[in-house]
């Protein structure tokens, strides 16, 4: 019991926090300061990546798209897209 006559329950809830707003992380604070942008070009590379239509390991230059990687089916060399 509390000194004032309450009663104090243990399994009382808190409120549920507000987030009806996004708080901005340090990192987000950091990349508006220096101007970051995110790119909108797509990211082709050269290096050697797997088809995912054959599953061969080819060079990148035989590669029409650019990389995808949660997408591996839509990785095709131009091979296997004609």
């Amino acid at each position: 019991m509390v000194s004032n006559g309450k009663v104090r329950h243990r399994n009382s809830r808190k409120p549920a926090p507000d987030v009806s707003q996004p708080t901005n992380t340090v990192a987000d604070y950091f990349k508006q300061a220096l101007g970051l942008k995110p790119s909108t070009k797509p990211f082709v590379t050269t290096a050697n990546r797997e088809c995912g239509t054959c599953h061969e390991i080819k060079p990148g230059s035989e590669f029409d798209v650019p990389v995808t990687p949660g997408c591996p089916w839509l990785n095709t060399c131009s091979g296997c897209a004609k």
